[in-house]
């Protein structure tokens, strides 16, 4: 099997992925999980889980801590790629969120191929792109 490849955190956080693990499941839990830069300079350290679990109302993100732009330019890269890996997931497993209980197809997690899927060609930027007339 392949070296697990490690994204790093800056482009977790570039790409929206850290944004949307909070907007979408943490914050409303009353949960955070914050970084701040590695003191030697280099990239960034989580450290720890900040917990608002005392306040029913969870946590917001405010336009002081990330700008609305950015905000939903990376809500809309996450839910592109969350929709392109769906239909795979889905046309594999016949899940998206893998149920409690369920195994996936063996085969297919330990070879990490899936063979042929036609996925179609309409996975691209611009339809995973809203304009403004959209909202």
């Amino acid at each position: 099997m392949a070296e697990t490849k490690m994204m790093d955190l800056q482009e977790f956080i570039d790409k929206g992925y850290q944004q949307e693990i909070h907007r979408r499941f943490l914050h409303p839990l009353g949960l955070a999980m914050p970084m701040k830069p590695n003191p030697d300079g280099e990239g960034w350290i989580l450290y720890g889980i900040k917990d608002h679990r005392n306040e029913p109302e969870g946590i917001v993100f405010t336009p002081k801590q990330i700008p609305l732009e950015v905000a939903m330019a990376k809500a809309e890269l996450v839910a592109g790629e969350f929709e392109k890996r769906a239909f795979v997931r889905n046309k594999v497993f016949g899940f998206t969120i893998q149920p409690v209980g369920v195994e996936p197809i063996m085969d297919v997690v330990d070879t990490g191929s899936i063979g042929a899927i036609d996925i179609p060609n309409s996975f691209d930027e611009e339809v995973f792109s809203s304009s403004e007339d959209d909202r």
